[in-house]
């Protein structure tokens, strides 16, 4: 993708698919001994929305599975893969994230676990944000490994008055070391990107319990969103009071709704957030397409942006992009610098896996 004026400076990129190799994963036959179901097919319809980090020199990757289970959507289960060269992948023949019999069933066993994030920690522990969908509401869960292959679920992101609030998608901000990318702390507190619609802010302690950032509500104070709504605090007090940071946007790619992607990054012009948008009335787009932007948020102040791409540095282009289970979708779940370039790899068609790149 050749610089213009639509893609600044300050975003990372430009990113260009590798020729001949997409995609990288694909729907496969393994089978998985189910808690509720027995033997199944946990791979069989799809595999798509990949997180990754790199250990011991290989690029693993985290992704959402899904097997048809009896269920018109299916079962999602997090499964996981590796590779020397981050292109061509061995998978672990089982999930390694998977709805069972607990504490959490009544909200895993809907249509099972989906979307993960990922960061490792200062101690070389690895946090794993994803949702648990069970069939009404979405729910954001964290999960705690020292492998990758075993994992500890922690519960819930949010309690209080949010544990019931539809949430999703946890970017934690983080910063490069080589080809780690570790947790960052901001003034003390480590942040978060969340949310499906629109995005808002979290802020931690512990990476495991986290506080929705909220407006500062007073009298007649209101705000207007990018998408041209104005709220006022009467609403707030209805709804929730939760501060959007970024909205969807009138006649561009993510007119719909947005929603962060991989692990935000701390930069030297910003905070970076990759994140995925769905279209309404952009003309370049087919209504509900899934495209991929950047913006970049103050590090002074997490939740003000500073910088957003007017239009998408990825979108649905190729057959595998345009013809999937769910049509004209490119949604970027993981990003790594490995071997000198910065790999971003994004669901096709909530169908497959695809990789793109920077140069070397």
């Amino acid at each position: 993708m050749p610089q213009n004026a639509a893609y600044p400076a300050w975003p990372l990129g430009p990113f260009e698919r590798l020729k001949d190799v997409n995609p990288i994963l694909v729907p496969g036959q393994a089978t998985f001994d189910c808690p509720f179901l027995g033997n199944v097919k946990w791979e069989e319809l799809g595999i798509f929305n990949p997180a990754v980090v790199v250990k011991d020199d290989r690029v693993f990757c985290v992704y959402r599975a899904a097997g048809p289970d009896g269920f018109v959507t299916g079962v999602s289960r997090i499964g996981l893969a590796w590779s020397d060269d981050g292109i061509n992948f061995l998978r672990h023949p089982e999930p390694v994230l998977y709805p069972e019999k607990g504490q959490w069933q009544a909200l895993e066993f809907g249509t099972g676990v989906q979307d993960p994030r990922i960061v490792e920690t200062e101690s070389g522990e690895y946090v794993l944000t994803y949702a648990m969908f069970d069939g009404t509401c979405c729910y954001m869960a964290v999960a705690t490994s020292t492998d990758l292959f075993h994992w500890e679920k922690r519960g819930l992101t949010f309690s209080g008055k949010y544990s019931d609030f539809w949430s999703k998608a946890g970017a934690i901000v983080c910063r490069r070391e080589g080809e780690k990318l570790i947790a960052a702390r901001i003034n003390g507190k480590y942040w978060m990107y969340w949310g499906e619609s629109e995005i808002y802010a979290a802020t931690s302690d512990d990476l495991i319990h986290w506080e929705p950032v909220e407006m500062e509500v007073g009298a007649n104070k209101r705000i207007k969103l990018e998408n041209g709504i104005w709220r006022d605090d009467q609403w707030i007090r209805g709804r929730n009071e939760l501060k959007p940071v970024l909205a969807p946007r009138r006649g561009r790619f993510d007119s719909v709704l947005v929603e962060p992607g991989p692990a935000a990054r701390l930069t030297d012009a910003g905070i970076l957030l990759i994140y995925n948008g769905c279209n309404a009335d952009d003309p370049d787009l087919a209504a509900g397409a899934y495209s991929v932007g950047q913006a970049l948020f103050d590090p002074r102040d997490p939740t003000a942006v500073i910088g957003r791409m007017t239009k998408p540095f990825l979108k649905p282009e190729l057959p595998f992009e345009i013809d999937g289970t769910i049509p004209n979708v490119t949604f970027a779940n993981g990003l790594v610098y490995f071997k000198n370039r910065w790999l971003l790899y994004y669901g096709a068609g909530d169908r497959y896996v695809g990789v793109c790149a920077t140069h070397a």
